[in-house]
């Protein structure tokens, strides 16, 4: 498995996203409790749960690792996904924009850092074990 990059909370630091070239990574909101008493049931889970932030939608966008590079997709999100302040969504139906290194993504009222890994395509430390990885991104 490669790591293609880490996706940090501007906010907080804590909320991570460690982005592999092994699967596609949803971002949204877990339902309100409203949602949950309507019978909403999620059709992909979320592999990054945005709290305290309405303006995410459940199933928000996903992040997928494509040739080494991540790429953002909207879901059809009400507030749109955006890449260093440009909306993913154009006019011309295109609804996904790639990430570069520290490029700035902003889902809802929530922003979030890409920091591409260069490591060679070597396996890096996961962050959610390993702080020292984060610390090295963030210099």
């Amino acid at each position: 498995m490669k790591i293609t990059g880490i996706l940090v909370n501007n906010q907080n630091h804590k909320d991570t996203l460690v982005v592999t070239n092994t699967k596609v990574f949803n971002l949204g909101r877990l339902p309100m409790p409203r949602e949950k008493a309507s019978g909403y049931v999620p059709t992909r889970p979320n592999d990054l749960n945005v709290k305290g932030d309405s303006m995410v939608s459940k199933e928000h966008c996903f992040i997928e690792a494509f040739r080494g590079e991540a790429w953002v997709h909207d879901r059809s999100s009400t507030n749109g996904t955006w890449v260093n302040g440009v909306n993913v969504v154009r006019e011309d139906g295109i609804n996904y924009a790639r990430l570069d290194d520290l490029a700035s993504l902003t889902i809802g009222n929530t922003s979030y850092t890409y920091y591409q890994t260069f490591w060679g395509g070597e396996q890096i430390p996961d962050p959610a074990y390993d702080n020292t990885v984060l610390e090295r991104l963030m210099r």
